[in-house]
């Protein structure tokens, strides 16, 4: 194009009639660059805005999977702390179910030690009955 105008400026035999325009034979071959130049650039377009799209959309599906990941971190962290306070709250109730499944062991020794026959038998029948039904936790 630069070429072009520069040749065009330079131009000074230029004769118009009323179907032909005359120039020069360099200034004309400028033209034919031009035309040239400007026939590949238009063929290059579509390729171009093909290309221009699938990188627009490459980067709209990069930025929707990094904030579908950090939304999912923020997710595994809060389901992680969840655990955490699951796995505490559950060991507490087993403590505490250890320790009134030790107060009722020493209620029933108590019982057996000072009841007489009738209440031994039905003590002795009701751990028995805990027992088979595994409720009752021997621990060592």
């Amino acid at each position: 194009m630069n070429d072009f105008e520069e040749r065009m400026k330079t131009t000074k035999n230029t004769l118009i009639d009323k179907d032909y325009v005359k120039v020069r034979k360099d200034t004309f071959d400028s033209m034919q660059n031009v035309i040239k130049e400007t026939k590949k650039i238009m063929e290059c377009q579509p390729k171009m805005e093909q290309l221009f799209n699938e990188v627009n959309t490459f980067s709209k599906s990069h930025q929707t999977l990094e904030k579908e990941n950090n939304n999912l971190q923020r997710e595994v962290k809060a389901l992680t702390t969840r655990n955490q306070n699951l796995t505490k709250e559950n060991n507490h109730l087993k403590d505490y179910l250890k320790s009134i499944l030790e107060t009722i062991k020493h209620f029933f020794r108590e019982l057996l030690q000072i009841c007489n026959e009738s209440t031994k038998e039905a003590t002795t029948t009701e751990i028995k009955g805990y027992f088979d039904n595994n409720d009752y936790i021997c621990q060592k």
